[in-house]
């Protein structure tokens, strides 16, 4: 396959049938020896993006699993986050960009919310170069 940029890429869109049937013609002309297996959730997690495409189903799924598995060393940011901060990402996106809310939800007290979110987003803002440096690669 030939490197394509983004915007070249996204060009051409697929619906959900016309996706399922290239899978179909891929599986018929590639030999593979071993599939994958998926969890549960995964395959609920695919369904739902193949038949809804919610917008916000890659973060709330990205956001889960990240608190789900903090007790299994998955680092996830930079210098380490405490399981506080993987709910306040969490509820970050479940209250659509709302602080002092995911403050209140992961736990912080209702008098130091406002001032504990925004030092939250600056902690995360500044550790973001950091901890995506090890996706890029």
């Amino acid at each position: 396959m030939k490197n394509l940029n983004a915007k070249e890429l996204d060009k051409n869109f697929f619906d959900t049938r016309e996706f399922v049937e290239t899978l179909q013609i891929i599986l018929q002309k590639k030999n593979i020896k071993n599939y994958p297996k998926f969890t549960k959730r995964e395959v609920i997690f695919l369904t739902r993006l193949l038949f809804e495409k919610p917008n916000e189903l890659v973060l709330f799924s990205v956001a889960d699993f990240m608190s789900d598995n903090y007790q299994q060393g998955v680092p996830v940011f930079a210098n380490g986050a405490s399981y506080r901060r993987l709910q306040f990402y969490k509820h970050f996106i479940l209250h659509t960009g709302n602080a002092t809310k995911a403050a209140i939800s992961s736990g912080y007290s209702q008098k130091s919310a406002k001032q504990q979110g925004h030092r939250l987003l600056r902690w995360i803002q500044r550790n973001q170069e950091k901890s995506m440096s090890g996706f890029s690669q």
